[in-house]
Formats: structure tokens, sequence, C-alpha cells
């Protein structure tokens, strides 16, 4: 198979010595021509690393801009796109293949072409235009530029051009539903992702945490039930990296103590007044890989912050317990790497101690909610995508049963036994029972409208697969297909289902 590098036709630039600064200049010569039925094709400009190109199409003494986008598939290189001719748009698609040789076969307005690098003979007569499309009879304007489709020639369906709104500088993330035309992103290119998932060490290994990746990231970690206190509980060790160094972040929450009395002094770690301060200091001195931390900005988040009050006083827990929330973010050097790392992290200093004497203790914790990072300069631009990953990840509903079951138990009995409790719960992750599944699904959607604020803010959807599971998805895309095995195809275009295994899925209600 070609390389994606090739251009519109398969020719790629370093064949053709062309740099991409001459490419992208709207006066430079064309990267490469094909000619044939009395259509000429100038391709001006290929982004490689985005598989986009540009150019003109060229019939009599009319020309015709375009845009498309490259993709390999079937042993095939294919390009789709549109092309503009009297103010409306067009779809055309482009095939050549290993059969066809150098020879590309352009359809558009149901009628096909073949076309030849400039400078080689095309033996079939020209093709009469059409009245509309000035390729074809069949073609009618298109509401808009398309997403990929499929390399077998469709033609497109008689409907009127829909209005676009000017911009979207109005609309909220919220407001934006999958299809909607309002979606800033409503033409980005098909997104793969495979579901990947994380064990419990402790429990022997099943499958409790589960997150949808793109299909050229990297994963590793796992979770393991460590002590809080006198009781253990599950935490989070899971790193996801992009092939753009952006990466994703959870780390196991730290339990702190403090105390100090007349005649013994002070020992352990006071509990800072200033947080974030603290946290950047604590890092500079406790993680060899990085130095030259500095903190750009933080913020409390006094949403999430009443929320937990909230929760607090429903289920009557003990006064004296005071919760910050904060959304930290700071730059590091790493690896001769600028990065920048933004984060929620919870800030809780338990009731103190006070005892005869002038005996005081304190006991304090640190709970991550999960850190995106990038190189600083690309911070902005990864954000998104980052946010988008973190926020996929989920408990499954057996593990997550059990484990709340394992937690109950141990915070009523404080017996020795604890871990073969944990590890008997692992053995019965198979025979999760109806109520158990209802349990679940209560728990994880006790909180609707902050789940909808969330993914407003992260502009996903919560999908039911075919399995039955939840899965979150970003929301900019007509059509979900699942093949229930955890992988998901993500397109503007139905045709592009992979294959008859495979079932469009539906956000939920």
């Amino acid at each position: 198979m070609r390389s994606a590098a090739a251009v519109l036709f398969g020719v790629s630039f370093l064949l053709l010595g062309v740099s991409a600064a001459s490419a992208q200049s709207p006066n430079a010569a064309p990267i490469m021509v094909y000619s044939g039925d009395g259509l000429t094709v100038r391709v001006a400009e290929w982004d490689e690393e985005a598989g986009t190109l540009r150019g003109e199409i060229v019939r009599g003494d009319q020309t015709f801009p375009f845009t498309g986008r490259h993709r390999e598939a079937d042993g095939a290189e294919t390009i789709t796109g549109t092309f503009k001719a009297g103010g409306d748009s067009f779809e055309f698609t482009s095939r050549q293949d290993a059969q066809s040789g150098e020879a590309v076969m352009f359809t558009t307005g149901g009628k096909t072409y073949r076309l030849m690098p400039s400078g080689t003979p095309a033996t079939d007569a020209p093709t009469k235009p059409a009245p509309k499309n000035p390729f074809g009879d069949d073609a009618t304007p298109a509401s808009a530029p398309p997403a990929p489709v499929s390399p077998v020639p469709v033609s497109p369906a008689r409907t009127a051009p829909a209005p676009q709104p000017p911009d979207n500088a109005d609309v909220k993330p919220a407001d934006i539903k999958p299809g909607d035309a309002k979606a800033p992103n409503a033409n980005q290119p098909t997104l793969r992702l495979k579901q990947h998932a994380f064990p419990d060490v402790t429990m022997g290994a099943p499958e409790a945490y589960t997150i949808l990746l793109p299909t050229d990231w990297s994963a590793k970690g796992e979770i393991e039930w460590q002590p809080v206190g006198e009781v253990p509980f599950p935490q989070l060790k899971i790193e996801l990296n992009s092939p753009q160094k952006g990466r994703v972040r959870f780390v196991p929450q730290i339990t702190l103590s403090y105390s100090e009395a007349p005649g013994m002094g002070r020992q352990g770690i006071a509990p800072p007044q200033n947080f974030p301060q603290w946290l950047i200091e604590a890092v500079a001195q406790t993680n060899k890989k990085v130095s030259n931390v500095k903190l750009v900005n933080s913020r409390r988040d006094t949403k999430i912050e009443a929320s937990y009050d909230e929760i607090a006083r429903a289920t009557g827990q003990r006064p004296g317990m005071h919760r910050e929330v904060h959304v930290i973010t700071m730059e590091y050097d790493e690896a001769d790497v600028r990065r920048r790392e933004e984060g929620t992290v919870t800030y809780i200093r338990f009731e103190p101690f006070n005892g005869i004497n002038g005996f005081h203790t304190q006991t304090w914790s640190i709970f991550d909610n999960g850190a995106i990072s990038a190189p600083a300069d690309q911070f902005e631009a990864q954000k998104p995508m980052l946010m988008n990953i973190a926020a996929t990840l989920r408990p499954t509903p057996q593990w997550h049963t059990h484990s709340q079951a394992v937690i109950a138990e141990m915070s009523r009995k404080r017996i020795a036994d604890s871990w073969t409790t944990i590890r008997d719960r692992g053995r019965q992750i198979s025979q999760m029972s109806d109520a158990d599944h209802a349990k679940y699904k209560k728990d994880m959607s006790g909180n609707d409208e902050q789940r909808k604020r969330i993914n407003g803010i992260y502009e996903t959807d919560d999908f039911r697969d075919t399995d039955g599971k939840m899965v979150n998805l970003p929301m900019h895309y007509h059509h979900v297909f699942s093949d229930g095995k955890g992988n998901y195809v993500l397109s503007n275009n139905s045709l592009d289902k992979p294959g008859a295994t495979w079932n469009e899925i539906e956000p939920m209600k």
C-alpha cells in the first residue's frame, strides 16, 4: 500500500521536492496536475499530517476551487471533498488503486472521469457537462462540506442547502447536540476509539475501570487498595499518553497527619493555609523527574464545593471537616520539554482533636481528580482532547458494586481479615445480580444535573452501547458505530459503518 503522505492522487511532497512553505503560498505553482476527459485538476496545497489538500478543477475557461481529505482503504487511495461552483458546494470522490496504475478515477454528479498525471494522454472522450453541476446531471448543491465518505461513488440526495449560522460565538457547549448545525466542529474527520481496561490488582485483577482512547494512544495503570487511615480504599494509578506528548494522569490520594504537644514538639506535616503554593513546593521537592516548577494560576471551584457540602449534610457527616476544591495550573521542565499541567485537587482538613495538656492532632488528605498536561506551547490546542479522554474513565458495574460492598463491610467490622474480604468479592464479580446492576446505575446517575453540566463543558454525550453499558463520547458526530467489543467509529457520514457486525448507537435521553 502506498504511503498516506501521497498527494491528491498518489505523489508525495518529498518525491516532488516541494517545500511546505511553497505549497502554502497562494501564488505558488501547482504541486501536481492531473488531466483527462476535458478536466484538469491542480493540487495547490497538501497537509501531510492532517491529510487535507486544496486546489482547483479546470474545465474549459471555468475554474472551480476544491478542498479534500486523503485516506487509504482496501488497497486504494481515495480523496473525498467538495468544489465550489456558482456559490454552491458539490461533492466529489477520487480513487486510485493498483489495477488502475497511474490513472485516477474522478467521480462527481454520477459521472466518472479518467485522469492521468500531466503530460500523459488520456484515451477516453470528453463527457458533456450537465446544467447544474458542471461535471454531471445527478448532483445537487451539498448543504455543507462533507466529512470523509465511502470511496464507492454515490449520488448525493436532492436536498436544498441548509442555512449555516454566521458564527458560534453565542453557542454554549451544553446547547449542542450530536449532528447539530451549531456544533463548531461538525465536520471533523472520523475518530476511532478503543476501550482500555485497568485491573484491580488487589482483588485478583478483574476489570475495575475502563477508558476510551484513540488507537494511537498508550495506556498503563492499575487499581490498588491502599490504607486511608485504618481502612483500605481503592486507589487509581493510571497514565495515558498521546503521540503529541499529551498526558492524562490519575494518582492515589495522600493522607497526612500533624501533631504537637508540650514537651513533644511538632511532628508530621501541618495542613497548609495556602494549598496551591504548598503543592507547587511539594512537587519541586519530591518529583526528581521535574525541575523549575512554577504556579501559573489557581482557582476554587465553588460549585463543586457546594455540592460536596450538600452531600455531607444529607448523609449526616460530622461537622468540623473543611473541604476545598482547587483547579491548579503549573509549568515545569521534564525531559528537556517545558510542560504545562492542569488538574483538579480536593484538599480536606478533617476535624482536629484537641486533648488535655495542650495535645493537638490534625489529619488531612489530598484527593487527585485527574490532571492533564502537554508541552506548554501546545497545551491549549491539546486541552479539549485531553479533557474528553479523561472524562471517559468509568468504573465497571460489577467491580463498582462489589468494591462498595467491601468498603461498607470493612467500615463496620474493622477486622484483620479485610484483605481476604477484598479477594472474595473479586471472585464474585462474574455473579452480578440484576439488583446489583440497578444499584450501580443509581449510584452513577445520582446527580444528573452535575453530569449534564460536565458533559456540556467537555462537549460529550452518554451513549448506550449494544451490550447495555454506558460510554461517554464526543458529541459532534452524526453517527456513532460500535462493534460491542469496546471499539467505536465516530463519523458524520452513515457510509463509514465498518461492517455488518457494527451497529449504530444513540445518545442516552
